[in-house]
C-alpha cells in the first residue's frame, strides 16, 4: 500500500496528540510549522497541537514529518485526535470516535486529515470508529457469505435469483468453501495486473486492440470492484476505496460476493450477470487460456479480473471508431495527460457497463456537440450529464442511476490513483 504523502508541514513528535491536552509533556524547542500561509510556532506539545488545530481550521494543512527525532510517519491516532478536535460532534463522551459521517458525506473528501485517515486506517480502526457498523453489509461480506448466498438462492427478498436457481446453486457450490482466505489488497492488485496484461497480450495477438487499450489497467479493474461492492450510502469515494481495501487485508474473498440488490445471478469482483458474461465471452472466445464457459464457472480472481478487463476493452472496441471519427474529441484526448485520459475512460466504460442504451444515446449527443467543449474533463462531465438528460422522460430515474454510477466511477479511480 502506497502511503499518502502530505507535504507542507514539518512537525516533531505529533503522536503526542493522542494524549489529553492537559497531559504533562516535556518542552520542545521552537519549531517552524509551514502551513498554507506563513508559519506556526510552538514551544511545547500542547501549544503545538493547539496551533496546528487553528491552522487546520482556517486552511487545508498537509502534514509530513521532517523532524530531528527520527519520526518518519504520522501516528494515525494523532490524526484521529485532530479530526476529533476539528469536528467535536464526532468525539463521543467516553473518548471514542464516531467517524461514520466521514464516510457518508462527500464534503469531507477535501479534508486532508480525513484523506490521511482513510488511506491508512485498518479494518479494526474503521470498526472501532463506527465507519463499519456491526451487522452491516461489509461484515457480511467478510464473515457471512454463506448467509448471503442463502438469501440469493432461497430468500424472498430483493436478492433472490428469479428463474436462475440452478445456476445460483452451481455458482455457490463452485465458490465454496467460504472464509477469510483472500489474497489481501496487494495480492489482489497483483492478480488484477496479471489479468490485465494477459488480456492486453491476447488483444494485440488477435489485432483487437484500440488506441485506448494501453490505458486500461488494474486500477480501473479495482475501481469497478469498488463501485459495485461499496455501500450506496457512502458519499465519500475515499471511504469506499479505503474500507474495501481494509476488508481485503482481513482476507475478504471478493470473488465470492453475490449481488444483493437484483434478482439476477451476478457475483464477484465485477458483479457480472450471465448476459454480460456471455457478451464478453463471445468477444474473447479465442483467448489463451480460455475464458470459463459460463458465469457460474468463472470463480477465480484471475478469471473474473480478465472478464472485467475484457468488458472494458469490448466497450472501447465497439465505440472506438465513433470516438476517432470526431476530430474535436481526438484533439481534446491527445491534449490531455494519461491520468485524465484514464479518468475519462473509467467514466465512459462504467456508464456502458451499467446501461448501454442510455450511454450510447449520450455518446452520440456529446460527440455531435464536441466543438463546444474545451477539455476532456469537460467533455466527460457533459457525457455523464447527457446519460440522464437525453433519456426519455419516463426513463429519467433509471438513467440518473447510470449517470451517477459513471460519475462515481471517475471519483473512485481518482481516489485509487492517490493511494
Amino acid at each position: 500500500m502506497r502511503r499518502l504523502a502530505l507535504p507542507f508541514v514539518a512537525l516533531a513528535a505529533i503522536s503526542a496528540c493522542r494524549a489529553d491536552e492537559d497531559r504533562t509533556v516535556p518542552d520542545l524547542p521552537v519549531m517552524p510549522i509551514m502551513a498554507s500561509q506563513g508559519h506556526i510556532e510552538a514551544r511545547d506539545r500542547t501549544e503545538l497541537m493547539r496551533n496546528i488545530g487553528a491552522g487546520i481550521t482556517e486552511a487545508r494543512v498537509r502534514v509530513t514529518v521532517a523532524a530531528d527525532d527520527g519520526l518518519d510517519a504520522i501516528d494515525l491516532d494523532a490524526i484521529r485526535h485532530l479530526i476529533g478536535q476539528k469536528y467535536p460532534n464526532m468525539k463521543l463522551s467516553d473518548g471514542r470516535y464516531d467517524f461514520r459521517d466521514l464516510a457518508l458525506d462527500s464534503q469531507y473528501e477535501s479534508d486532508d486529515l480525513v484523506t490521511y485517515y482513510f488511506q491508512n486506517a485498518t479494518y479494526e480502526v474503521f470498526a472501532a470508529d463506527n465507519v463499519i457498523l456491526r451487522g452491516d453489509i461489509y461484515h457480511m461480506y467478510l464473515d457471512d457469505l454463506d448467509g448471503l448466498w442463502e438469501a440469493k438462492v432461497f430468500g424472498d427478498g430483493r436478492a433472490r435469483c428469479n428463474g436462475e436457481t440452478p445456476q445460483c446453486l452451481d455458482a455457490r457450490d463452485n465458490l465454496r468453501p467460504f472464509g477469510r482466505s483472500g489474497p489481501g489488497f496487494e495480492g489482489l492488485m497483483d492478480e488484477y495486473g496479471e489479468a490485465s496484461l494477459d488480456v492486453d497480450r491476447n488483444l494485440y495477438r488477435m489485432r483487437l486492440d484500440t488506441p485506448f487499450s494501453h490505458l486500461i489497467d488494474e486500477d480501473m479493474i479495482f475501481a469497478i470492484s469498488v463501485n459495485e461492492l461499496s455501500p450506496r450510502e457512502f458519499g465519500n469515494t475515499q471511504a469506499r476505496v479505503a474500507v474495501l481495501r481494509a476488508l481485503l487485508d482481513e482476507g475478504l474473498e471478493i470473488n465470492k460476493i453475490p449481488s444483493m440488490f437484483d434478482h439476477l445471478l451476478s457475483f464477484g469482483i465485477g458483479q457480472m450477470t450471465a448476459t454480460g458474461f456471455d457478451d464478453v465471452k463471445e468477444f474473447g472466445w479465442h483467448f489463451t487460456p480460455q475464458i470459463p464457459s459460463s458465469v457460474e464457472e468463472c470463480v477465480s480472481v484471475r478469471d473474473q479480473a480478465r472478464v472485467v478487463a475484457l468488458m472494458m476493452h469490448r466497450t472501447m472496441r465497439r465505440r472506438s471508431q465513433a470516438l476517432q471519427n470526431s476530430p474535436e474529441f481526438i484533439a481534446m484526448f491527445n491534449a490531455t495527460n494519461e491520468v485524465e485520459q484514464r479518468l475519462f475512460l473509467m467514466r465512459f466504460v462504467s456508464a456502458f457497463h451499467h446501461n448501454p442504451t442510455y450511454s450510447l444515446r449520450a455518446m452520440r449527443y456529446v460527440l455531435g456537440e464536441a466543438s463546444q467543449y474545451e477539455s476532456l474533463p469537460e467533455f466527460g462531465s457533459a457525457f455523464s450529464d447527457a446519460v440522464e438528460e437525453r433519456a426519455d422522460a419516463d426513463r429519467r430515474t433509471r438513467a440518473a442511476a447510470t449517470s451517477n454510477y459513471s460519475r462515481r466511477a471517475r471519483g473512485i479511480l481518482t481516489a485509487i490513483q492517490a493511494r
